[in-house]
């Protein structure tokens, strides 16, 4: 291991560091995409709604209540990007921002073990359950598809923002199949569910994450 990029007088004096563009490329509108999700805890739990583990986020401003989601795109040219986004489970101004969230998570699990979303059989009914709460969620794999929405920068400059528009489900002619057997990423694009523990999850350490 004598390849090093710097020399050693490189990390006590950061003078002639280099301008480097740490930005990744917007994803196209539209595309459908394999991702896994990947819960950022809040450390907000409520034993009386079965929201534990520390997923939950509480947003004492608006008083909302959210999981803040990360989902990884899994193939394809955008391979490690991550789309940032969250789901409603509570908001003081009314129900919908919490039915909204509860119908993504559907979508998702739908998305995941290739169930229409009217599928009422046994087996359909087993797979939408969470007996373990937001912990099932944590490392699903799902077909999405990505939407750019317009957005500004941290400094207040214009920027588009890569948002995951829905979950793609068997209803869906663009629905390329369970997950664990179909692959792809691309802007149009058309097995049991494969769940992956954070334990296993150690190859999203890559920076070609946001």
């Amino acid at each position: 291991m004598n390849n090093y990029t710097y020399e050693a007088q490189n990390y006590t004096d950061f003078n002639t560091v280099e301008d480097v563009d740490i930005s990744f490329p917007v994803i196209p509108h539209g595309t459908l995409a394999k991702v896994i999700l990947h819960l950022k805890p809040g450390n907000y739990d409520d034993l009386s709604r079965n929201w534990t583990g520390g997923y939950a986020t509480l947003n004492r401003d608006t008083k909302t209540v959210s999981l803040k989601c990360h989902f990884i795109i899994m193939e394809g040219s955008y391979a490690k990007q991550k789309v940032s986004g969250q789901i409603g489970l509570h908001s003081e101004s009314g129900a919908y921002y919490a039915k909204r969230g509860r119908v993504f998570i559907k979508q998702m699990l739908d998305s995941a073990y290739g169930l229409h979303p009217d599928d009422q059989s046994d087996k359909a009914v087993q797979a939408r359950r969470t007996p373990n709460g937001f912990a099932d969620l944590e490392g699903l794999i799902f077909w999405g598809r990505i939407s750019v929405e317009a957005g500004k920068d941290k400094k207040g400059n214009p920027k588009d923002f890569n948002r995951l528009e829905e979950a793609v489900t068997p209803a869906d002619e663009d629905y390329p199949g369970l997950p664990s057997k179909a692959s792809g990423c691309s802007p149009t694009s058309s097995a049991p569910a494969t769940v992956v523990k954070a334990s296993d999850m150690s190859w999203m350490n890559h920076e070609g994450q946001k």
